[in-house]
């Protein structure tokens, strides 16, 4: 229970790290987050700015931005 304790604190700290230094994806406003379980309401527009997104979609371009940057930022 304590690794699992530490690694999500952990992972909530790399999170909120990203966010605050402005990394595409890791910013994105909850109310624009579509849950999974959600997947009967169509990604249709929340007030005026623009669509939601599905939770597994976003998760996958987290990824696919920490990959860039890893490349792009090897030694």
């Amino acid at each position: 229970m304590k690794v699992y304790r530490a690694q999500v604190e952990m992972f909530n700290a790399m999170r909120g790290e990203l966010k605050r230094l402005g990394v595409p994806f890791f910013g994105v406003k909850p109310e624009l987050i579509q849950k999974s379980s959600d997947a009967s309401d169509d990604a249709g527009p929340v007030g005026t700015s623009g669509s939601r997104i599905q939770e597994a979609e976003l998760l996958e371009l987290q990824r696919r931005m920490l990959t860039y940057l890893e490349d792009m930022y090897k030694p």
